[in-house]
């Protein structure tokens, strides 16, 4: 199966879903399940069919059911999760993209309990404070001068071993910190002790700003390749105005989650309930506002340059010939500049009218 097939298929999914036509949803999933030897997931998808026709018979037989609605929201809550399920899969499988590669390669675990793991990078910190606050990527501090009584040679090696030693510390670190940030970009669904963990990198009190801000990214990352509400709620629990290079990278991936999940979101009364208390400040409201007009002004980028190459460019190529002789280009950036020196620019485009307008 190519990337485009399974797109198609996944958008068909999706669709059918957020129009709340499930018959074809399921028409999908059971053939993808079947076709491509997913039966891991076959009892999942037996149990959704499976309340989905039960909910079918009480609505044509009239019964009354109080939780109908709630069930209805879960069963569609289930649909999409198993989507997710089986479209990563495959994609794991068949995906030719440059993620999905890396997570190939990452394929058997690298980090066993996060926790510890994390309290093996704040050691590095905790140490020796006052050398480790210097450090950036792949960037190790001097050591320390020897003690007074040893010789120049003594003290030159000890001081070449120590340099070395710490470099290589500090390598490692820095190696950590990938895997860590790969380890949250490539988990799926984390489970409530490993978000606890995640949540406890974004607030360590001992790692660097820059380090939790790179982890925030990981987290966006991981929400937008695949949809998980906890990776959300993770994102809401970060954005804090006291740290705007966290916070801002927080809100950045709160809003192209939103984006890219924005049918889905409905179902989740968590998330908008959430959303709600947060946009009663007037200081988010304005982030957002932003943000927002950023995201605006980069798609209207793409349009800019499609503009300058198709129209702008091929007027530039036809009058360029003439236009040293017409203009005195040295002349235009001299200081204090008169009105009346300003070239006519009208009688100088008269033979492009289009690109002077």
């Amino acid at each position: 199966m190519t990337e485009k097939e399974l797109k198609a298929k996944e958008n068909e999914i999706f669709r059918s879903v957020d129009e709340l036509k499930l018959k074809p949803a399921f028409d999908i999933l059971g053939y993808l399940i079947s076709e491509y030897g997913l039966g891991i997931f076959y009892d999942e998808y037996r149990n959704i069919e499976e309340t989905y026709r039960f909910i079918l018979k009480y609505t044509v037989e009239g019964t009354r059911d109080p939780e109908r609605e709630k069930v209805y929201r879960k069963l569609i809550v289930s649909v999409y999760e198993l989507a997710d399920k089986v479209v990563g899969k495959l994609r794991l499988k068949y995906s030719s993209s440059a993620e999905y590669d890396k997570k190939r390669s990452l394929s058997k675990p690298t980090i066993g309990d996060t926790g510890v793991y994390l309290t093996e990078i704040e050691d590095f910190y905790l140490q020796d404070k006052e050398t480790s606050e210097g450090y950036g990527v792949g960037n190790a501090p001097e050591t320390t001068p020897g003690h007074s009584g040893e010789t120049s040679h003594e003290n030159g090696k000890k001081k070449s071993e120590e340099k070395g030693q710490e470099s290589y510390d500090a390598s490692e670190h820095i190696k950590k910190i990938h895997r860590l940030f790969y380890h949250i970009w490539f988990t799926d669904s984390p489970s409530s002790d490993e978000a606890k963990q995640w949540r406890k990198i974004v607030f360590s009190t001992v790692l660097p700003a820059h380090y939790k801000a790179f982890m925030v990214t990981a987290v966006t990352l991981s929400l937008l390749r695949y949809f998980d509400k906890e990776k959300l709620m993770i994102l809401f629990d970060t954005y804090n105005p006291e740290e705007p290079e966290i916070s801002q990278r927080a809100l950045i991936g709160l809003l192209t989650g939103f984006y890219r999940y924005d049918s889905r979101l409905r179902f989740y009364p968590q998330i908008s309930g959430r959303l709600r208390i947060m946009t009663e400040d007037s200081g988010f409201r304005r982030n957002i506002e932003h943000i927002i007009i950023q995201f605006i002004k980069s798609k209207d980028t793409e349009k800019l340059q499609k503009r300058i190459r198709d129209e702008l460019l091929p007027e530039m190529i036809k009058i360029s010939p003439h236009l040293k002789n017409k203009i005195n280009l040295d002349s235009l950036m001299e200081e204090g500049l008169a009105e009346d020196r300003n070239p006519d620019w009208e009688d100088i485009f008269k033979d492009s009218p289009g690109f002077f307008k």
